[in-house]
């Protein structure tokens, strides 16, 4: 009685694990922001993505799961080629599960020094083919983003993305809409937080998009 009990709830056990790891539809949303960028939402966290004729330009795949079905639409909804994937900063909530999107003819980018955490710490992830110190632009179909690295604010080699013509600000962990950042504030350099966000505040952007919670403004930044 007490094996037939054990194995009863070791199939219980494994069928809950499958059950946990099967990507349902439901678990994920792509949203239009405006023009040709999209939002990408996994539970409390966001990216963005660029579609052009060229190819794609990705930002943070958050994890396996959620980039294996991102992977998925995007070739049933665009059918174009991912060219680019760029990582906002070093957490691995923002930048595991890029494997799924490694291929030759896509390229990696980080700053600097989220590229050294990336390397040291054998993160479960893409080691960025490209990196940069202070600022990046590409360019893609008629469109360019501008990366940025404001200093210390939270986590290392964490990044802010301008993309033009639209004039869209994507930031991640160290500015959120609607809410406060984390509440522990384990990672957060505050004073490099408010530096950061002072900087940004210099470039001409009209719609800001965070990593986690609301889409804004540029009021809503100040």
């Amino acid at each position: 009685m007490k094996t037939y009990s054990s194995v009863k709830t070791l199939v219980l056990m494994l069928f809950l694990s499958v059950a946990s790891s099967v990507v349902s539809a439901s678990d994920y949303k792509i949203e239009k922001i405006q023009g040709d960028i999209y939002r990408f939402v996994d539970d409390r966290h966001r990216s963005v993505f660029l579609v052009t004729d060229e190819g794609i330009l990705l930002t943070d795949p958050l994890n396996t799961q959620a980039a294996t079905w991102l992977k998925a639409e995007l070739k049933k909804r665009f059918g174009v080629p991912i060219k680019y994937v760029v990582y906002s900063h070093n957490h691995s909530d923002h930048i595991y599960g890029a494997q799924v999107f490694d291929d030759p003819n896509t390229v990696f980018i980080a700053h600097e020094l989220a590229a050294q955490d990336i390397r040291i710490t054998k993160a479960n992830t893409v080691i960025p083919d490209m990196t940069f110190k202070e600022k990046m632009a590409i360019s893609l179909g008629g469109h360019k983003v501008e990366l940025r690295y404001h200093g210390p604010n939270d986590g290392r080699g964490s990044i802010s993305m301008l993309f033009k013509p639209e004039k869209l600000l994507f930031v991640v962990d160290w500015i959120v809409i609607g809410r406060m950042p984390w509440q522990k504030l384990w990672s957060y350099d505050i004073q490099g937080m408010i530096n950061s966000t002072q900087q940004v505040l210099e470039l001409d952007f009209d719609t800001f998009v965070g990593g986690h919670a609301d889409i804004g403004n540029k009021s809503d930044v100040v």
